[in-house]
């Protein structure tokens, strides 16, 4: 089984840290089962870009690009829905 590295970006840690601790949890289990499959049911691919996919968790996205070549998953952007796709 191929084993993935997950990077958090600052930015995207920052936001993860204002959440309420009952979603930092679940979002945290989310990312963390990236290691193991960086693309598990229910990501989906984001239209326009090429390597780019989004989870969700309730209310709330977790956005991230997939290196395959490299095996890192790099997290960019963890926001509630209405404000995940802004300035994207």
């Amino acid at each position: 089984m191929e084993s993935f590295e997950v990077i958090i970006q600052p930015s995207a840690y920052k936001e993860l840290r204002t959440l309420h601790f009952e979603f930092q949890g679940r979002i945290l289990r989310k990312i963390e089962s990236l290691t193991g499959q960086a693309i598990p049911r229910g990501a989906v691919k984001l239209k326009d870009r090429e390597r780019i996919f989004r989870i969700r968790v309730g209310n709330y996205r977790i956005i991230y690009e997939i290196d395959i070549d490299n095996k890192k998953v790099t997290i960019f952007r963890i926001r509630h829905r209405k404000d995940a796709y802004k300035s994207f």
